[in-house]
């Protein structure tokens, strides 16, 4: 069953009870208006902010953590819906009954504090990890071509749509990925904690009430 309610002015949850699988997921999204200027922004924070948050600061210590939590996984979501670009984070994890000891907890714990607890360098990100996530957005943006259709899709929209909205990219553009720097992103970041609206989605063996609460508090 399916039910969406609204956890705290401008952040929402959908909830699906099931009892179907053996894993739930759920992921974490903040809409912003497709804009230019800041899609390949949009694209690039998720990724910084998986390489480290001050309670697991780097690759190592979040692997370590997450084959703790029974080989649970988190990643980066960037979407495109519409005029709408999506950014945030998607876990997926063995349910508690499974485990015989809480893992949803846990893993969206894990979460948050990669969310809201990153890991800083004389105030913003880390320049090392901001260099390195530029180069893996430029190479994602590169290789675009070569899916032919999928790029020969994403050309003639920006054909089509030139100076609309729905002809941007869903990474961005090449340029605007390199002219970004750790405070740049750093600031873009707190402003999308500030002013963006945030869509849960959930789905697995807990109640809406139950995993409502467990998304309010974190």
């Amino acid at each position: 069953m399916e039910k969406r309610m609204e956890l705290l002015p401008g952040v929402t949850l959908t909830a699906v009870q099931t009892e179907k699988f053996k894993t739930g997921c759920f992921s974490i999204n903040f809409f912003r208006p497709l804009r230019r200027e800041e899609a390949a922004m949009n694209a690039l924070i998720p990724s910084v902010l998986l390489r480290g948050s001050e309670g697991c600061p780097d690759l190592r210590a979040i692997a370590a953590r997450l084959d703790e939590l029974y080989g649970a996984s988190a990643g980066a979501l960037v979407r495109k819906k519409g005029e709408m670009q999506m950014t945030g984070f998607f876990a997926d994890y063995i349910e508690d009954a499974l485990a015989g000891e809480p893992v949803f907890s846990e893993v969206l714990d894990f979460v948050s504090h990669t969310l809201l607890h990153p890991k800083l360098e004389n105030g913003c990100f880390r320049a090392d990890v901001v260099r390195s996530e530029k180069r893996n957005l430029a190479n994602a943006i590169e290789s675009r071509i070569n899916n032919k259709r999928s790029y020969a899709v994403s050309q003639l929209l920006g054909t089509m749509c030139a100076g609309e909205a729905y002809g941007i990219a869903r990474l961005g553009e090449l340029e605007d990925v390199e002219r970004e720097d750790e405070r740049s992103l750093f600031a873009h970041y707190n402003e999308i904690l500030a002013h963006s609206r945030v869509e849960i989605f959930y789905m697995g063996r807990k109640t809406a009430a139950d995993a409502a609460e467990a998304f309010r508090e974190a």
